[in-house]
């Protein structure tokens, strides 16, 4: 289903999303848990979800995974970046335990994170 985009997440200083969760929380280097299911129309019971995936001015190089928040990460990337970096990609990613999607990053940056729809 799509939807108009929203913001779900931008971790850079002063940032705002669509509800205030996942805002200014700095750059991050790891994996991020991302409550997806239950915010901005999309619902509990979403299979998968359409993001617009954005990393932004990295401080050094790397690679963001993107997947179902769960006990393995995948080894592909789904983004791939340098040091000062904006690179933007769609992602259509399953929902994983408790509704959550989490963004696993080989380097420190900031990133954004838009809905653009669901799969029911």
């Amino acid at each position: 289903m799509p939807l108009v985009p929203g913001r779900l997440v931008d971790t850079r200083a002063g940032a705002s999303t669509v509800d205030g969760l996942y805002a200014g929380i700095l750059k991050f280097v790891g994996q991020l848990n991302v409550t997806i299911a239950g915010r901005y129309s999309v619902p509990a019971s979403a299979a998968s979800v359409v993001l617009n995936v954005t990393v932004i001015q990295p401080l050094s190089d790397g690679f963001l995974t993107v997947h179902p928040c769960g006990p393995s990460t995948p080894t592909a990337s789904n983004l791939n970046y340098s040091i000062g970096d904006i690179v933007a990609n769609a992602v259509v990613v399953p929902v994983g335990d408790e509704g959550s999607v989490c963004f696993t990053s080989t380097g420190n940056t900031n990133m954004a994170v838009d809905i653009v729809g669901y799969v029911p």
